[in-house]
């Protein structure tokens, strides 16, 4: 009498179709133990009731839905996983081969295995047949292809070939050096059906360390100069003091303090740079003038080594900065120093300082040969002098990688102008308290998570309750009081 309540009482959600029917079957869709819908059939045609045929016909309709309905989700399921992988492993930076364990032949390369090979550009099928083919040298220096190197894992080696340095003859002539893995991939049965091998190209290892025993020789013959000319004039005062008048003897003093001045030079730079890769470098902003600034990097350029004159274009009104004095003249020092390194003593080096929105840049201008545009990007790296053919003599080649971790300078006009940016005090700052040091003996320890500070000053601001990592006052969240 009343059929939605018997639907509910059996299970079945609402809404029920089951208005104007006299009779009809209702059933759920599952497979396994998963409900996947339901099935309704009313109205009989030609007969008034259904029977228990009619029953099991439903019954077997809605199992073969089930499983229609899982394998179609499963399919899908599949699909988008296997182009989620396949998306994967062509963005991956290393080189991807998989080969048949059965026939040697390739079955997928991916984009990073193709330019490896040189063949990025082929059609699939002279891809597959150059990558397979490709003759590799082993280290016991025995020659085989990518395909023997699959077929003997899959045969003898169960465990997988594990990081083997080998040579690569590609097929254009071109050789190269690869690290080699090659991992078996068994099926259900247990035997192996697929050998995954990848190549990691070693030629930028190669280079980083060719660059850093460069680097190192490098440094090596900066620090024996000054050694040198430190010894000598030591032994000479030694050996030699009585034969010496007051003026030779103050000569040679000279000597060894300019000398020991240049090395601690280095050696500052040294262990800047290392502070900066490691992000313990302290900076302490302060409110500071820029002409003060550019007037103490000017003087210490030309009391130091520097024979150029240096013209000051400042611009009218210009704010105060927020800004670490002394790291940002040592920025400023360096970006004359490099100006001068590549122009002639004759020709003046421009300081221009001109307010940009919320910040002071600060351009340096030289009228040298500049760089070629390739290495314009990697100007301000680390060992970035040490890449060209002939580097210039007089610089440790740290200057410009301490200005890259300090100021983060920008290059333009060939490398002949390096602009730094300073923030304008009372600007708010575009980086997150936590990438910047607070000043000495105040500030929330490292870690603290409540970091906060005025925006005028940099100067830490608290209020009476404490934080639980560092048990110092809890800061003020937002105030412009310093």
């Amino acid at each position: 009498r009343d059929p939605s309540a018997y639907m509910r009482s059996q299970g079945f959600p609402e809404p029920h179709p089951t208005t104007g029917f006299n009779s009809f079957l209702g059933t759920t869709v599952r497979h396994r133990e998963f409900s996947m819908g339901y099935v309704y059939v009313g109205e009989k045609d030609g007969e008034s009731e259904f029977n228990p045929e009619d029953e099991e016909i439903l019954e077997m309709f809605a199992a073969q839905a089930a499983l229609v309905i899982a394998s179609t989700r499963r399919d899908r399921e599949e699909r988008k996983a296997r182009a989620d992988l396949e998306t994967l492993i062509n963005t991956s930076p290393v080189g991807v081969l998989v080969f048949d364990a059965a026939t040697g032949s390739l079955q997928m390369a991916n984009e990073e295995a193709r330019r490896f090979g040189g063949v990025d550009r082929q059609p699939d099928t002279a891809a597959r047949y150059l990558l397979s083919n490709m003759v590799v040298r082993r280290a016991d220096r025995s020659e085989v292809s990518l395909s023997a190197i699959s077929l003997a894992t899959a045969a003898s080696i169960k465990h997988g070939l594990q990081s083997e340095e080998m040579s690569l003859f590609l097929p254009d002539g071109r050789s190269a050096t690869a690290l080699v893995n090659a991992t078996p991939i068994a099926g259900e049965d247990g035997e192996v059906e697929t050998v995954i091998v990848t190549l990691q190209d070693l030629a930028p290892v190669h280079e980083l360390e060719r660059l850093r025993a460069d680097f190192l020789g490098m440094v090596s013959h900066e620090l024996q100069a000054p050694l040198t000319s430190i010894k000598g004039s030591a032994d000479t005062l030694l050996e030699a003091a009585e034969e010496l008048d007051t003026a030779e003897m103050a000569q040679f003093h000279r000597i060894i303090r300019d000398q020991s001045t240049n090395m601690r030079r280095l050696i500052g730079d040294l262990l800047d740079v290392a502070r900066i890769e490691t992000a313990t470098l302290p900076v302490f902003p302060e409110p500071a003038e820029v002409v003060s600034l550019v007037d103490q990097a000017r003087n210490n350029f030309l009391t130091g080594s520097g024979r150029n004159p240096v013209h000051m274009e400042l611009a009218p009104e210009l704010p105060m900065v927020l800004a670490d004095r002394r790291r940002i003249v040592q920025v400023l020092n360096n970006l004359l120093s490099n100006a001068a390194r590549y122009s002639p003593e004759s020709y003046p080096i421009r300081m221009i300082a001109q307010r940009q929105e919320v910040h002071v840049a600060i351009t340096v201008v030289d009228q040298g040969r500049g760089v070629p545009a390739d290495r314009l990007p990697r100007l301000f790296r680390k060992f970035s002098h040490l890449e060209t053919e002939a580097p210039e003599p007089g610089g440790s080649g740290l200057g410009l990688a301490i200005c890259r971790g300090i100021g983060r300078p920008t290059a333009a006009g060939s490398g002949r102008r390096a602009t730094v940016r300073v923030r304008a005090r009372g600007s708010h700052s575009p980086f997150p308290p936590w990438r910047r040091a607070p000043p000495h003996g105040s500030g929330p320890a490292p870690g603290c998570s409540l970091a906060r500070e005025c925006p005028e000053c940099w100067r830490w601001t608290t209020i009476r309750r404490r934080c639980a990592t560092c048990a110092r006052p809890r800061p003020r969240p937002a105030t412009r009081r310093s």
